[in-house]
């Protein structure tokens, strides 16, 4: 499977989260179930943070305030939120 390259910084940083948890990841992809991680919503709003340094864009509120109904997967995060734009 070829990862968009904001799958990938999405993944990328979701591995440093866990590694600074010292924690072991998970597999990730596009169909990952972003409420089964086992993270908690600051370890979320710190990846959303990570992830407008790197992209220099500011993902909207919104999808800081978003129950994961929402936006369950990675895949459906990146295509639906601020961050998709580089």
């Amino acid at each position: 499977m070829t990862l968009t390259e904001n799958q990938g910084r999405v993944i990328e940083v979701l591995l440093d989260v866990f590694k600074s948890k010292g924690l072991s990841s998970p597999p990730l992809a596009p169909e990952t179930v972003l409420d089964q991680l086992g993270l908690e919503s600051l370890d979320f709003a710190q990846a959303v943070i990570r992830l407008e340094e790197i992209t220099g864009r500011t993902p909207s509120l919104q999808a800081l305030n978003t129950k994961f109904e929402l936006y369950p997967t990675l895949q459906s995060y990146t295509t639906k939120t601020g961050i998709r734009k580089c």
